[in-house]
């Protein structure tokens, strides 16, 4: 695994960058990108990812700032013939956050899985925009977008899947699951579906509810407190995504982290 690994200090607390990554042609890899903060820090990333022919790779980027810091993710995914691209945004910390995809899938026979988490409690703002294209033929782009609102938090999602001519035979798959905590919170969501081919497989769907409530019933009837049953009924929600996560600690490092937000 290739760690890459920013921990912002007092003294160091802002951060603006490129991150290119190269993966070239027959190679695997799993990388994984942490931002950490004890105290505030304003984190402006950009991560360019260059995949060659029959590469493939397993990539997290963790955005675990404090909560009062301010958090601007940019991802560029560029893929040629064969590649296999995975990568989970996971994003928690601060109180804006704002991340943008854009994927380009290039290459016949490519494969590009997009995951999100993000969790939001108090003031925070959320604002998501994802794109991906296909334009290879026989290709294969997926985006699975998982979160939690609470309080007064504000999200924002807008997602497209673009089937561009030419691209035959090409999957595109989009869907956001949000769980509403309170009242108050307010998740906006645009899943978007473009089309200039015919022989190609889309869809999109938004799911947006309350925590069901007979699933709460059932944990608390085992003797499992209110707010531990609904942390435990989140985090199961985003199961599919953490099992990507192939480093142990990490992942453990993700839950507790989202325990404390929830």
């Amino acid at each position: 695994i290739i760690y890459i690994n920013y921990s912002f200090t007092k003294e160091n607390n802002y951060l603006s960058s490129i991150i290119n990554l190269n993966l070239l042609d027959n190679s695997s890899s799993n990388i994984i990108i942490r931002f950490y903060s004890v105290d505030d820090a304003f984190n402006n990333s950009k991560i360019c990812i260059k995949s060659k022919e029959d590469s493939k790779s397993n990539i997290t980027i963790l955005n675990m700032l404090n909560k009062t810091s301010k958090s601007f993710v940019s991802i560029e995914n560029n893929q040629e013939n064969n590649s296999n691209i995975l990568i989970n945004y996971i994003d928690l910390g601060g109180n804006i956050k704002v991340s943008n995809y854009y994927s380009l899938l290039n290459g016949d026979n490519c494969k590009n899985n997009f995951n999100n988490i993000y969790v939001g409690s108090d003031n925070d703002i959320i604002d998501l925009n994802y794109y991906l294209a296909n334009i290879g033929r026989n290709t294969n782009g997926n985006m699975i977008v998982c979160g939690s609102l609470d309080d007064n938090a504000n999200k924002s999602f807008k997602g497209t899947i673009d089937f561009i001519e030419g691209c035959t035979k090409s999957i595109g798959i989009e869907n956001e699951n949000v769980i509403l905590l309170s009242d108050t919170c307010k998740s906006k969501s645009l899943p978007m579906l473009l089309c200039h081919e015919e022989d190609v497989n889309g869809a999109h769907g938004v799911s947006t509810g309350k925590i069901d409530e007979d699933k709460l019933f059932y944990l608390m009837s085992k003797g499992i407190d209110n707010l531990n049953a609904r942390k435990l009924i989140i985090k199961a929600s985003f199961n599919k995504i953490l099992e990507n996560i192939i480093d142990e600690k990490i992942k453990n490092e993700i839950i507790d982290y989202i325990d404390l937000k929830i």
